[in-house]
């Protein structure tokens, strides 16, 4: 079968969750971010933006919080996508069933920025309840690959972000089945 160049679904993860909502119409408001990093230098994700070099006050507002749209993406599964807390809701408001949201992690181990639930950024009370899941015994970085055993240790040894540490009793293989089960229902209505 060909691809249907109509009908795209597009699955992000992290930053690549926020391009995929910028895709059916999220924008972000750079004077939200640039507020809420100011309210909490300690956040990983405008951490980032200091070690890379990069001043927010310097970023263009406009290009910031241009429209990405692609007509072509029908649906969006984003999962852990950061920046929420910036987003303009009401331009996503025509999408909301075309959204699928997935938090890793529960509240305690959430990155503050990714946190979608209303105890964080309460960006998922604006979609379908049916359309928001958490997966509770991960976090942000379960979504990533399997590590080998000793990769935490040598991450941390190497100053690295610690994308092989998990929470106890986190099973990383069963968060990607969990996840692949949720994508699935998802494409499938």
């Amino acid at each position: 079968k060909g691809i249907d160049q109509q009908n795209i679904a597009v699955l992000g993860f992290s930053l690549g969750g926020l391009t995929s909502l910028q895709l059916v119409g999220a924008r972000t408001d750079l004077s939200k971010y640039r507020q809420f990093c100011a309210d909490d230098k300690n956040k990983i994700d405008c951490q980032i933006w200091e070690k890379s070099a990069i001043d927010l006050g310097e970023i263009s507002a406009d290009k910031f919080g241009q429209s990405l749209i692609d007509k072509r993406v029908k649906r969006v599964i984003t999962i852990d996508p950061p920046l929420t807390v910036a987003m303009n809701v009401a331009d996503l408001q025509k999408r909301r069933d075309d959204v699928l949201l997935i938090n890793l992690g529960d509240t305690a181990n959430r990155l503050p920025t990714t946190d979608l639930w209303q105890d964080g950024q309460g960006f998922a009370r604006h979609f379908p309840a049916q359309n928001y899941h958490q997966i509770l015994q991960g976090n942000h970085f379960s979504f990533l690959g399997l590590c080998k055993p000793e990769g935490a240790r040598f991450l941390r040894e190497d100053g690295e972000d610690p994308v092989c540490d998990a929470p106890d009793k986190s099973d990383r293989e069963k968060i990607h089945r969990k996840i692949l089960s949720l994508v699935i229902d998802f494409l499938q209505k």
